[in-house]
């Protein structure tokens, strides 16, 4: 008999992952933070690249209205401790694109410049946040 385990209900999966097999459903957050730490935007096996960036896009839209700086640490966290480049960049590119939206523009997000300063560690760092900004919504 357990001593300390009194709870013995069980969790049953409630998705099927892109294999067909049994899952269980992230929430936008931890969703979010697995895709930054594990993509390195190219093509694999079950996803596009550009299925991962279009999949990115969205759950900045969703994570920013519920906590708008969570984003921004995560590209941070992901840019300085695990060294990730590409991803990190698109995930600045969105916030460039996506903040001004939400927020009065006049008034200026300083966390959002302090947010970038922190990804940009190499002057093409920030060329290449630019260059999503541009692929996801040329200026014409």
């Amino acid at each position: 008999m357990a001593r300390f385990r009194s709870n013995t209900a069980t969790v049953t999966p409630d998705a099927v992952n892109l294999a067909g097999g049994k899952a269980y459903t992230e929430s936008p957050k931890l969703e979010l933070v697995s895709l930054v730490l594990t993509s390195f935007v190219q093509d694999q096996y079950y996803k596009s690249a550009k299925g991962q960036l279009d999949r990115l896009a969205e759950l900045v839209t969703y994570v920013l209205a519920q906590d708008p700086m969570f984003p921004a640490k995560a590209a941070i966290y992901a840019r300085n401790e695990f060294g990730m480049r590409s991803i990190s960049h698109a995930l600045m590119g969105e916030l460039v694109k996506q903040v001004p939206r939400l927020y009065n523009k006049s008034a200026g997000c300083t966390w959002l410049k302090d947010a970038v300063a922190k990804v940009v560690r190499r002057p093409d760092d920030a060329l290449e946040i630019m260059a999503y900004v541009e692929s996801r919504c040329p200026i014409r």
